[in-house]
């Protein structure tokens, strides 16, 4: 008789150690889908512009970014190119460097200069070319020292400095040659900086980030683009940012 019993109550043991074990799968496969749905919720929330979750919401919405970002970081690995400046369909014309002109061009009587600003690939940072277009020959160039340039600019003064402070990832935008040869000198997000012919700064203007193009007034002073913060559009997404103009004279 008290093995029979012990059997029973050892199968009853069983079945009970089984129903807990489902019970707590069963909990854990709810808490994962709850939190995955709160996840999801939240960054949703965040990526409309939606802004009541605070920190807690950018940490959401940077953490859902981590797999796009990984990818990224995979391709440039397996491309060699590490700072991110390879472009698609760079290889189209294989052993062909520099300018070509067609003889349209020959027969146009094109005259004048152009300041090409450019990412030299094979030096891996940024340079200005002034390009004869009589001739069809670069007379003149620098090769852009981003560290030096910036090297007064504090950290705090945008968003990001990994592009603007990395030789290697800086881009001028848009340069705009002064009247004694002098450069007005952005890169796209970054502080302002006039360098003279030779790639040495003047002076920085680092209480701004500004981007895209750069354009003469008719007063002498010169137009910009910037940002506005605090930002005055209210939901904007992560990736949106709230644009604004900004005169400057060639003297800071």
């Amino acid at each position: 008789m008290a093995s029979v019993l012990g059997s029973i109550g050892r199968r009853i043991e069983r079945f009970a150690s089984r129903r807990i074990a489902v019970r707590v799968v069963v909990l854990l496969v709810a808490a994962l889908a709850l939190g995955g749905w709160s996840f999801g919720a939240i960054v949703r929330e965040r990526a409309l512009g939606r802004d009541q979750f605070g920190r807690l919401g950018d940490l959401a919405y940077g953490l859902a970014a981590l797999p796009s970002e990984a990818v990224r970081a995979f391709r440039m690995m397996m491309q060699d190119d590490l700072a991110g400046m390879a472009t698609e369909h760079s290889d189209r014309f294989p052993g062909r460097a520099g300018w070509t002109f067609f003889d349209v061009w020959r027969e146009s009587g094109l005259d004048g200069y152009l300041l090409f600003s450019r990412h030299d690939g094979d030096v891996g940072h940024h340079v200005f070319e002034l390009v004869d277009l009589k001739a069809g020959e670069t007379v003149h160039r620098i090769d852009i020292d981003a560290e030096r340039l910036f090297a007064d600019a504090p950290s705090s003064s945008g968003r990001s400095v990994s592009s603007w402070l990395n030789p290697r990832r800086f881009q001028a935008v848009h340069p705009v040659p002064l009247e004694n040869g002098d450069l007005l000198v952005k890169s796209q997000e970054s502080p302002m900086v006039r360098m003279t012919p030779c790639g040495d700064p003047v002076w920085i203007l680092d209480d701004e980030f500004y981007h895209h193009t750069t354009e003469p007034g008719p007063d002498g002073n010169f137009w910009t683009s910037g940002f506005v913060r605090p930002q005055q559009v209210p939901g904007l997404a992560p990736s949106f940012y709230d644009p604004s103009i900004v005169e400057f004279s060639a003297e800071g």
